[in-house]
């Protein structure tokens, strides 16, 4: 099968989709001489004020301590805001219930026979049960396995341990020491849904791009190719480099079908949800938020949380980067 430039899937799971397990949180953030930025903007307006982090949902100790700017917005927040709840023990169950083919189907008959060899190839080197694997949709495969992959690039251990050095972890961590609110944009079902309903061509390209990063990191193309230097980049605010990486391989795929379907129904159908949700938040209970969603939802030109808020007339700035720079 002929490789997928593109290649989403690392993508999809560290900027996108919040991770199905954290089940253990950084202890915190510590107020240092640090200069990290993060992808930060401030929206305002009709009595209240959000703070939009854009996350990546692993890391490593590149990102932290949080800047200064990051630490006063968080102190200043009266309720956090994050994408999805995926802790409680109605999110896990429903989560786990999504994940699986209600139907039936092994994962045998909905992937190519390439795929499924790559799969098992994965599976014996990483000590994996491929009978666990069986009864899943494609999708919640590579979801996990992306972890190992952008882990692996960014020079941390293990996908657990990269987790735990998530943005999302830090702050909720923070949240939760503050004992502040907490609320959320989507829910599970919501957001696993969207994933749910991508076509097996898109799930099959997904995975089998993931199984090769993993089988053989040299084959490692585009967008993912990168990953190593996305701490860095976040560390320094850097959302242009986060925005021409995707939008690069975006242009660039030979399968531009797939490539929208992707798009449409994984960035902008959940921007303008994530942002019609927000603005409602924002008008019903005016006050200050912390709010910390996909960094993909954030710096992409055209297609933006941000820009959403600001079409319905809130003040945006983007607080990581002078305005010259950040235009």
């Amino acid at each position: 099968m002929k490789a997928w430039k593109w290649s989403a899937g690392v993508w999809l799971t560290i900027c996108m989709i919040a991770g199905l397990a954290l089940t253990s949180y950084a202890e915190g953030v510590s107020p240092a001489d640090s200069q990290v930025k993060g992808i930060l903007y401030r929206v305002s307006g009709k009595g209240s004020t959000a703070y939009i982090l854009g996350s990546i949902h692993i890391g490593n100790q590149d990102m932290y301590p949080f800047g200064e700017a990051i630490l006063k917005s968080m102190a200043q927040a009266d309720a956090f805001v994050f994408e999805c709840d995926n802790e409680s023990q109605e999110a896990v169950m429903a989560a786990r219930s999504l994940m699986y083919d209600q139907n039936g189907l092994l994962l045998e008959e909905k992937v190519s026979p390439e795929c499924y060899e790559k799969l098992r190839q994965v599976c014996k080197i990483k000590g994996y049960s491929l009978a666990n694997f069986d009864t899943l949709h494609p999708w919640a495969i590579f979801s996990q396995l992306s972890f190992d992959v952008a882990a692996g690039q960014m020079g941390v251990d293990s996908a657990k341990a990269a987790q735990k050095l998530g943005v999302d972890a830090h702050v909720k961590a923070f949240a939760r020491r503050e004992r502040k609110e907490i609320h959320y944009l989507e829910t599970v079902q919501e957001q696993l849904g969207e994933l749910n309903g991508l076509s097996l061509a898109l799930q099959n390209h997904m995975l089998e791009q993931t199984l090769d990063a993993i089988l053989d990191p040299s084959t490692v193309k585009g967008i993912d190719a990168d990953i190593g230097s996305w701490p860095i980049l976040w560390k320094n605010g850097d959302a242009r480099a986060f925005a021409d990486s995707y939008w690069k391989g975006y242009n660039e795929d030979a399968q531009p079908e797939l490539v929208q379907e992707y798009h449409q129904s994984l960035v902008t159908d959940r921007n303008i949800l994530m942002a019609d949700r927000l603005a409602a938040m924002m008008e019903e209970n005016p006050r200050t938020y912390f709010v910390t969603i996909g960094l993909l939802h954030v710096v992409l030109a055209g297609d933006s949380v941000v820009e959403l808020l600001q079409e319905k007339g809130y003040q945006v700035e983007c607080l990581s980067q002078p305005k010259e720079d950040a235009q």
